[in-house]
């Protein structure tokens, strides 16, 4: 499956990001598995794919999830992507 949500930080504040995920074949509740790649890693990367396909595969609705990751920036950037996200 395939959805989009809107994050950000500063005056990328409402900037649609994707998320990529797969889930068991068959009906019923499942735990939710979510992958978070590192710095400059792209949510759709093989390793991203492979680990929401095997998670899947052992019962869990997965998830990889496309970020502004490309760099950590300054402490009051990473403090603002934190208040953003509560």
């Amino acid at each position: 499956f395939t959805m989009t949500y809107s994050g950000g930080s500063g005056s990328t504040c409402g900037t649609s990001y994707s998320i990529s995920g797969a889930e068991p074949s068959g009906s019923g509740k499942y735990p939710v598995y979510v992958h978070i790649g590192g710095t400059g890693e792209s949510y759709t990367s093989n390793w991203a794919n492979a680990a929401v396909q095997a998670a899947a595969a052992m019962g869990f609705v997965a998830a990889s999830i496309q970020y502004d990751n490309s760099t950590f920036g300054s402490c009051s950037t990473i403090g603002a992507r934190a208040v953003l996200m509560r």
